[in-house]
């Protein structure tokens, strides 16, 4: 019996869906914080990033061992890895909240969390189409959006800088927001990084 070939679409789009549970939970805990959870909060997003980064080593696993691909390796590995740092970078804001032991959110990172939820539901849909990119009429409609969402973050993130810098902000409290707006700024800026990866792989195959 010839040995089956793995569905490396399918596996990607299984692993974006991690990343879309993150930014769900980032976004709903955010609008009703409770710094006294942040320790339960931290763990909730680590099985999530977790279990996401699994399904990259699945992923990469296969790929050692498969001989046919869809699409070239490198371009199933960069898609992974971009999905990686997606990831990635939304765990970490919840660590730095821990870290920098925050009491309170200020509520740009309201709108950001709904941008970035927004964002990685749009990677999400563009992934689902991304098997038929070939004929697709509307994944390049998904990479626009994807785009779109990520300049609107751009303002999102020039406006909330200019405020904390503007209002008298505490010392401590302005350290932490920096440097929580910066990663806040880069949970969005991968997922354009995602989408300029999508279109990098299908303008080389099409």
């Amino acid at each position: 019996m010839a040995k089956k070939n793995n569905d490396y679409f399918q596996l990607i789009l299984e692993q974006m869906e991690y990343a879309v549970e993150e930014s769900i939970l980032l976004k709903e805990k955010l609008a009703k914080f409770d710094s006294e959870s942040l320790p339960e909060f931290m763990e909730q997003m680590h099985k999530l990033e977790h279990a996401a980064d699994e399904k990259h080593h699945e992923i990469m696993k296969h790929l050692t061992t498969e001989f046919i691909t869809p699409i070239e390796r490198e371009d199933i590995v960069a898609l992974s890895d971009a999905v990686d740092e997606i990831a990635d970078n939304i765990e970490d804001v919840v660590i730095r909240l821990y870290m920098y032991n925050v009491e309170t959110i200020r509520a740009d990172a309201d709108k950001f969390a709904d941008i970035i939820a927004k964002c990685c539901e749009s990677v999400r849909q563009a992934l689902i189409e991304f098997k038929n990119f070939r004929k697709s009429k509307i994944m390049i409609d998904h990479i626009e959006n994807i785009n779109n969402l990520e300049t609107l973050a751009d303002g999102v993130f020039i406006e909330a800088m200019h405020r904390l810098f503007t209002e008298d902000t505490p010392h401590k409290e302005l350290f932490a927001w920096e440097k929580l707006y910066e990663r806040l700024e880069k949970c969005s800026d991968s997922c354009e990084v995602m989408a300029q990866v999508m279109e990098s792989v299908i303008l080389k195959n099409t």
